[in-house]
């Protein structure tokens, strides 16, 4: 276990920030290295310290007396292949000797397309992009760097990242602040196919706990993100369509076994996501949807459920889907309305179109 209070932090980005609130919460004495030695609305107590990464005696420096150094900074996205490998090989020669444990943030890139095959730790370095490339190169320097004795390693990765700071990311300020003024949202890749997304605080949590457990060293492990998947089209349809809802007189309430942490995500980004426009309840301990009967046995997990509720608290009308089918929210609408007439309404039945008459 570790004993050192010193935790050092490299980056002052999403992850970074994210590793630097979770060790603050813990009581940690931290430092945040970065080229600038700035890091806007920082931490309360957290030591900020300029430094160039890419030269091993300043790492030395800036990590003497650490028990867990965090390397969570990279150059550009376009400088990856120029960039990257020199300035982990770097900090991997600053600390080599030292003793102080290494955390890496990385990606998923490594494992290539598996072709719908969920992503797991075990998987092969596959990659055909460069990046990709880049990414499994990167690892297994790291691992070997372990396995020589060089410096104790340990690596966690996510996913596409969302919440407090990860404007850049691809589930950042393209998709949210435009879904909440009602317009459309910016996505990457196929829109209904589900995808896997990492709240930023979780993953900085999921760090700190890496470098307190010895067990944790010497191979990679994914950091828990929001389940099940969902296609990246269902993290804007419902926001915006919310105003149809209103206009029905109808409250949307969204629920998940999702923390809180990953719900709160949706405010904290920016003044606008406190109007998020309809609140989200944290069915931690899954009581709801068992209740309801949607928890999937084998995942653990809410199914794609949607319960239309009258004013009485009578459910009027339930839909579940398999954890790989995504929601209808034109269905959604077209449900409401019908149930909003008090009639029978046939087969197919869309608003304007003709009942059967009152319902007895």
């Amino acid at each position: 276990m570790t004993t050192s209070q010193l935790h050092v932090v490299f980056g002052t980005g999403p992850l970074g920030r994210s590793v630097a609130n979770e060790l603050v919460r813990r009581g940690k004495s931290v430092r945040v290295v970065s080229r600038s030695g700035q890091m806007a609305e920082a931490p309360a107590g957290v030591e900020l310290r300029s430094g160039d990464l890419y030269n091993p005696s300043v790492v030395r420096e800036l990590t003497q007396g650490a028990a867990v150094a965090y390397q969570c900074a990279q150059p550009h996205y376009w400088e990856w292949p120029q960039k990257f490998p020199p300035l982990q090989a770097a900090i991997i020669e600053g600390l080599t000797g030292s003793g102080v444990k290494l955390v890496f943030g990385e990606n998923t890139y490594m494992y290539g397309d598996t072709n719908g095959k969920p992503l797991t730790e075990d998987l092969p370095y596959a990659a055909h992009t460069r990046k990709g490339q880049v990414r499994a190169a990167m690892s297994e320097a790291a691992l070997a760097a372990h396995k020589a004795g060089k410096v104790p390693v340990t690596m966690g990765r996510g996913s596409d990242f969302f919440g407090p700071w990860a404007l850049g990311s691809s589930h950042g300020d393209r998709v949210f602040y435009p879904a909440l003024a009602g317009k459309a949202a910016s996505f990457a890749g196929k829109l209904n196919i589900p995808h896997t997304a990492t709240y930023i605080e979780d993953f900085g949590r999921a760090l700190v706990i890496l470098g307190e457990r010895d067990e944790a060293l010497g191979r990679a492990w994914h950091v828990p993100s929001a389940r099940p998947p969902r296609p990246q089209r269902q993290f804007a349809e419902f926001g915006r369509r919310n105003q149809d809802f209103l206009d029905r007189d109808t409250q949307v309430l969204g629920a998940s076994t999702d923390t809180h942490y990953v719900h709160l995500a949706w405010r904290q980004n920016h003044a606008d996501l406190k109007s998020l426009p309809f609140p989200m309840l944290a069915d931690t301990k899954k009581e709801l949807s068992t209740a309801l009967g949607i928890l999937h046995k084998d995942a653990g997990v809410a199914l794609r459920a949607t319960f239309i509720v009258d004013p009485d608290g009578i459910i009027r009308w339930a839909s579940a889907n398999d954890l790989s089918v995504g929601r209808s929210v034109d269905e959604v609408v077209r449900v409401l309305d019908a149930l909003q007439t008090d009639e029978l309404c046939p087969c197919n039945w869309t608003k304007g179109g003709e009942t059967l008459g009152k319902a007895a």
